[in-house]
């Protein structure tokens, strides 16, 4: 029995199998050079083909039928598909749509593969590549910055690898902690023979690293204080009476699922972390990155997650100067209104670390000013501030 024809209703050439929703050769490879072009394959809503959508990928009938002859000066381009066909002796072969898949499987995944160079400063340069979420280059530039991120974002979506990878990268030691209950945990503690017991908090305060405070949010406030405490000071008295001095490759990453506001309907184990600790940190949202998380288990897939576009095309002093005057009328403006929300001098410090690095203004203002904050808190201060500044002009 001969296989039926194209499921394209005006096509009468033979389907490539016996299936009712099969297709021909020509709409076959048209597909392929679709999908080779991130263009939309002609099916309707319903996930059946549909002629009407077919013209912008497929020649007429006619000249399927009835192909042109070929000029040689001016052939097109062949297919990946009609290349491999001729290499595996110019027929159909299974191996051509192995070999198809495999290499779009490749394709595929190299939107999940980032290149970062990094000026550390002093002219250390440090080269990233490699499979990643799409967020860490952003993270890897606020740490080159001297900035302290906080990676906000759901269960499961990769915080404790971006960590590890962030280490990777910089060519530091990791150091992690979970949840801390009990502040020892964090500091260490002496034992009953005296003996001083290290943490991972100690090991790289002192001798360098990239430590995780994971989940912070779940943790003691004690233990936060004492976190606190080392990272303003510059030096930390330890449990066994020693002063250690923080070392100039100490590193900081807190994780968390919440912006420190509290218990959710999601999260109901989180604690409300006080102003002064939200404000020592950068906020970085931790979206899931399907893209990576494919590429990661060999899997196709074309979710089209774009990189994290965070880099402009430089940023003036003018701006900067603007950014700087914007921050203290946004200060001021949560002040007068009421808002309970920090913007304190370390959003301008911090801000213009990144301004100065090419970061986008807007990204700036969210990792630095509004952490998190509602959308209608964000819009009467900006709102409050803009007739500040116009009352401001007005007066001179």
């Amino acid at each position: 029995m001969s296989n039926p024809t194209c499921s394209f209703t005006t096509c009468p050439a033979p389907a490539r199998s016996k299936a009712t929703d099969a297709i021909c050769d020509n709409h076959y490879m048209a597909k392929r050079r679709a999908l080779q072009d991130n263009k939309p394959w002609p099916t309707d809503k319903h996930g059946l083909y549909d002629e009407d959508l077919c013209p912008a990928h497929c020649h007429d009938i006619e000249n399927r039928l009835n192909p042109p002859p070929a000029v040689i000066p001016t052939a097109p381009a062949k297919t990946k598909a009609e290349m491999l066909e001729e290499l595996l002796s110019g027929g159909k072969d299974e191996r051509v749509d192995d070999l198809l898949d495999r290499v779009t499987l490749v394709e595929n995944s190299i939107s999940a593969h980032y290149r970062i160079s990094l000026d550390k400063g002093g002219g250390d340069v440090v080269k990233v590549e490699g499979l990643n979420h799409r967020v860490m280059p952003y993270v890897i530039e606020l740490l080159a910055a001297g900035v302290m991120p906080y990676i906000v974002g759901p269960a499961g979506s990769g915080k404790t690898t971006m960590a590890e990878n962030c280490a990777a990268a910089l060519g530091l030691d990791f150091y992690s902690t979970g949840a801390v209950v009990q502040k020892y945990e964090l500091t260490g503690f002496v034992d009953a023979t005296g003996t001083y017991q290290e943490s991972a908090f100690y090991k790289a305060y002192k001798f360098g690293g990239l430590f995780l405070f994971d989940e912070l949010d779940a943790s003691s406030p004690a233990a936060i204080v004492a976190f606190n405490a080392a990272l303003e000071n510059g030096h930390w008295a330890c449990p066994s009476g020693e002063m250690v001095t923080r070392h100039k490759d100490f590193k900081v990453i807190a994780s968390a699922n919440t912006y420190g506001g509290g218990a959710t309907l999601l999260y109901v184990g989180r604690n409300h972390l006080d102003g002064s600790t939200i404000d020592r940190f950068g906020f970085v949202i931790l979206d899931y990155d399907w893209q990576f998380m494919a590429a990661v288990q060999g899997i196709a897939f074309d979710g089209k997650q774009a990189p994290y576009q965070y880099k402009c095309k430089g940023n003036s002093e003018n701006d900067i100067a603007a950014y700087f005057r914007d921050v203290t009328l946004y200060s001021a403006a949560a002040e007068e209104l009421g808002i309970k929300h920090i913007i304190s001098p370390r959003a301008t410090v911090n801000g213009i670390k990144l301004l100065r690095r090419d970061v986008k203004r807007d990204i700036v203002e969210h990792t630095f000013i509004w952490k998190g904050l509602d959308k209608g808190s964000i819009n009467k201060i900006k709102a409050h501030a803009t007739a500040a500044l116009a009352a401001l002009e007005g007066g001179e």
